[in-house]
């Protein structure tokens, strides 16, 4: 169960192959450790605190909070970015990891963390770059998803790392509060990744919601950068055989190869099928204990112009069918749709995730980033909740 805001103690308050050419541009139990950033009569607040404070894993947070409806988030930036803990209008949208943060730190299912420099699978961790060029070179990247169905490179690199505070404020007349935190991958940093860049996640919390705003810059003097995004959230859903998705724009199913969902090296086929489950009419299926089983990605199939935004809601019809809805600006054109949590490890909840670009982009070229030295790749994602 995720703790509610109560437990923040204040100790003080102070005021195709679609390639994209980017233009240039640079549990809680929560101990707070610092002043709060807001007045004493301030709608929002960011407080600094810690997760499980005194042990050897514990982990620094900022926690955002509008102190009217008692909607928070709190954001781990000492593991990548992760955005931990999320409830607005009443609702706990997000499993957490219960305030241990030695499991954050062992990352066993990417909870909720933002995914760069590239995310879902790239195939035997392998790719080259410049892409399709003659005199492409090849990098290899470490494989950290290796089973008897599939050897790859999964998820990029920022999980787990230690961000900088780069700037944090709220502002009442604005109706929000924010925190932006960064990470610069210097150049051959990573293995099979050697590309100079630099990452800053910006979170605010508004009365409308939460969004999270990517922005990575291509700090190399001369050469292009591949990169592709997500992030990786898991929706708490009390049953997810009853639950209910609806897409805004219409979707097509990207195909796998033999076996999938659970087997196989779910690296898509190049080909889509057409998808109509995702139209608020049907429910996930199967049972509380064994709902249906998917790990599936979709392309949205519409122009920019016709169906510019993602926009996904998952209603949990079992919970008096609240609604989560997951929105993404234009440079999200693909999603990750897994309920495999509860099969797998016990977990009711779904994964919805927002792609910039298909698995295996790095080879595929599909939603792939092309940044060009000096610019800057932006895009937005976020929550909000509507109750029933």
């Amino acid at each position: 169960m995720a703790a509610s805001p109560s437990t923040i103690t204040p100790l003080g308050r102070s005021t195709k192959s679609s390639w994209i050419r980017m233009a240039p541009r640079h549990g809680l139990v929560c101990v707070v450790i610092a002043c709060m950033v807001g007045s004493s009569s301030s709608t929002f607040t960011v407080t600094n605190g810690i997760m499980q404070e005194g042990t050897p894993d514990q982990l620094g947070t900022y926690v955002l909070t509008n102190d009217r409806t008692g909607d928070f988030a709190e954001v781990i930036w000492e593991s990548g970015g992760r955005l931990e803990q999320l409830n607005l209008n009443g609702h706990d949208v997000l499993i957490t990891h219960q305030d241990n943060a030695t499991m954050v730190r062992e990352n066993p299912h990417w909870r909720s963390c933002p995914l760069v420099p590239f995310a879902n699978r790239i195939r035997d961790g392998q790719y080259s770059w410049p892409l399709g060029q003659p005199d492409a070179t090849s990098y290899s990247l470490p494989l950290n998803e290796v089973s008897d169905d599939r050897s790859d490179a999964l998820h990029g690199f920022l999980c787990n790392k230690t961000l900088e505070l780069r700037a944090k404020s709220v502002d009442n007349e604005d109706d929000g509060a924010m925190v932006a935190i960064g990470y610069e991958f210097e150049p051959d940093s990573e293995i099979g990744y050697p590309f100079h860049i630099d990452v800053t996640l910006i979170y605010k919390l508004t009365s409308d919601g939460i969004t999270v705003t990517v922005r990575v810059v291509n700090k190399e003097d001369q050469i292009d950068v591949p990169l592709t995004i997500s992030w990786h959230p898991y929706l708490a859903v009390q049953d997810v055989s009853q639950a209910v998705i609806h897409s805004a724009c219409p979707l097509r199913h990207v195909m796998m190869g033999d076996g999938a969902p659970r087997h196989g090296d779910l690296i898509p086929t190049g080909n889509t099928e057409t998808w109509d489950d995702f139209d608020g009419t049907h429910q996930v299926g199967g049972n509380s204990t064994n709902p249906t089983y998917m790990d599936d990605e979709f392309r949205l199939t519409p122009s920019i112009h016709t169906c510019p935004n993602l926009e996904v809601a998952v209603t949990d019809v079992a919970a008096n069918n609240v609604t989560t809805v997951l929105f993404a600006d234009p440079q999200f054109r693909y999603l990750q749709i897994y309920t495999g949590a509860m099969e797998n490890w016990g977990e009711s909840s779904i994964a919805v995730e927002p792609m910039a670009g298909k698995a295996d982009a790095f080879n595929n070229g599909d939603g792939l980033q092309v940044l060009s030295a000096d610019t800057t790749f932006e895009g937005t994602f976020g929550f909000k909740v509507r109750q029933a």
